[in-house]
């Protein structure tokens, strides 16, 4: 069984918006391995690739999912399952989706493929990455997961200085 810690799990962002980019910076700064994003419009990818030291923009969510050890979808609800099955997930990976109305059976095929898959929402909007980044705190997360990339979730939600 694969342990995550948040000294040595890369991870990666597939969708640069406003919440993946909020929560990447954010974890970033409480000293999380923030690696690669890719995002539909490369520049958005590279704007955050900036915002974190170590940091590389892709342009493809296949090259996130080679090099990160836990991928993060932040993209639009109607996008996740597809995104999920063009990863290239081997066992021990986690993939975990950000919305607040999908389960995790849009990422069965990850599963199926051996990776570990939760579901990690934030109950707030963000109208900027600014404040995104700040208003982390106090924030209660929605974390649907089996162990132990559960636990690793339940961890950054206190990291960040919220609740779940």
């Amino acid at each position: 069984m694969r342990l995550f810690a948040k000294t040595n799990t890369s991870i990666g962002f597939v969708g640069a918006g406003l919440l993946g980019s909020g929560l990447g910076k954010a974890l970033s700064e409480k000293g999380y391995k923030v690696t690669s994003v890719a995002s539909q419009n490369f520049s958005s990818a590279k704007q955050l690739a900036q915002l974190i030291e170590g940091c590389t923009p892709y342009k493809s969510v296949e090259e996130v999912s080679k090099i990160a050890d836990l991928i993060f979808i932040t993209a639009p609800d109607d996008s996740i399952e597809d995104i999920a099955s063009s990863l290239q997930c081997t066992r021990g990976k986690a993939v975990i989706h950000c919305s607040g109305v999908l389960s995790m059976k849009e990422l069965q095929k990850t599963r199926d493929a051996g990776a570990y898959i939760g579901c990690f929402h934030p109950l707030q909007t963000f109208p900027s990455v600014k404040i995104a980044v700040k208003s982390m705190v106090n924030t209660t997360f929605s974390i649907e997961a089996n162990r132990p990339l559960r636990k690793f979730l339940e961890q950054m939600a206190k990291d960040l200085g919220g609740h779940y």
